[in-house]
């Protein structure tokens, strides 16, 4: 009984020196005075991180070469992220977990200082943006622009606007007004010369009360010599930096009237009672009609040279197609009008056959009429 009482005690005995070596690793915790080794019945403590708390034993024991169970360093939940002034967090739907981030964004007019987002740790959220508002210094000069409100100040909101016109003999291209937006004005009115100078020189006319420049808008009166006759309008107006079309004077004898209209047709020019000897004219014709003859057209001792025609296109009828049982024949090339002297081409339809002569299968447009074939 003795020996074996003794035997234990030995074994109890070296037991007590069995070493252990690398504590447990534990997230987000640091070990206080780490050691290469440790002896049997030696502990090491923990200290959590990042505003953590410790659950379970701060000290794990070395107990016959192992390490009892070490603690964790978990965070603590926080509550909604804090408000502040002139801004917001958006789509917050209560999750306030550690390690959940919340982003904010400010009011219109103000900016954000510092990271949008805050995150929490240890039951508490980091440290919020803060939002001011933004303000833009004096506007900005433009070249041959006047400012003409609001009241001037030293500086200016977000979303706050400047207007501007132009100096005499100049024209706004653009917006006329500049933005705060940010801290910075956007937008830039442009001001150009829309102004003119020399009026057309007219041959044969003087001009009435001339001066050295015009505005936009401003009108030049001729007025003929020698006892010749005016045609056209007889005044010249500027309109932005360039003089409309100027009268001719010339002998009256030898003038046209108005020019011939045309069927489906129309001149390209603004249409007037008289035109001087030598004057002509353009005709355009409307949409699928063409144009035969010479598109222009002359006054000479008081007459017209002969106006070009405007010949119709052949529409293809689908209820006509029906009627003659036939269809087109080439179906990559389906178009159901046709100009003056294209040609179409027909087949019969599934289960028809040709009464009308082959030939009459390839049809030509006519000003547009064209002759169907039949099948039955």
């Amino acid at each position: 009984m003795d020996r074996k009482a003794n035997m234990q005690r030995y074994l109890d005995e070296i037991s007590k020196y069995a070493s252990c070596t690398n504590p447990p690793t534990v997230e987000n915790a640091n070990i206080l005075y780490k050691k290469a080794r440790y002896l049997h019945g030696n502990t090491v403590r923990y200290e959590c991180i990042n505003s953590l708390q410790l659950f379970g034993d701060v000290e794990v024991t070395c107990l016959n070469g192992t390490w009892t169970e070490p603690p964790q360093c978990k965070g603590l939940p926080c509550g909604p992220p804090p408000s502040i002034s002139n801004g917001f967090v958006p789509n917050w739907f209560g999750s306030d977990e550690y390690g959940q981030g919340a982003e904010y964004r400010c009011f219109r007019g103000f900016e954000m200082e510092g990271p949008a987002s805050i995150k929490c740790l240890g039951g508490k959220w980091s440290h919020p943006p803060y939002c001011r508002e933004v303000e833009c210094s004096a506007p900005p000069s433009f070249d041959k622009a006047i400012r003409v409100g609001p009241q001037r100040k030293r500086s200016y909101k977000s979303g706050e606007e400047v207007i501007y016109r132009c100096e005499q003999y100049y024209q706004m291209e653009g917006p006329k007004t500049i933005r705060c937006l940010k801290g910075r004005w956007i937008g830039r009115p442009t001001c150009r010369d829309a102004s003119c100078t020399n009026p057309p020189t007219v041959e044969n006319a003087n001009i009435l009360y001339k001066k050295a420049r015009y505005l936009h808008g401003n009108t030049v009166r001729y007025e003929c010599i020698n006892s010749l006759q005016l045609f056209g309008d007889v005044e010249v107006t500027c309109l932005n930096g360039t003089w409309t079309e100027p009268p001719q004077c010339k002998d009256s004898a030898g003038k046209c009237g108005p020019a011939p209209s045309i069927d489906n047709g129309d001149i390209t020019t603004f249409s007037v009672a008289e035109y001087p000897p030598g004057s002509s004219v353009e005709y355009q014709c409307q949409n699928l009609y063409e144009l035969r003859g010479n598109k222009k057209i002359t006054c000479t001792n008081g007459r017209w040279s002969e106006p070009p025609k405007c010949i119709d296109a052949c529409v293809i009828s689908q209820e006509m197609m029906e009627i003659h049982k036939i269809q087109l024949r080439w179906e990559d090339k389906k178009k159901y009008y046709s100009k003056t002297d294209d040609t179409v081409e027909f087949m019969c339809k599934y289960g028809f056959r040709e009464v009308s002569p082959h030939h009459a299968f390839r049809v030509t447009c006519r000003e547009g009429k064209m002759e169907y074939p039949t099948c039955a």
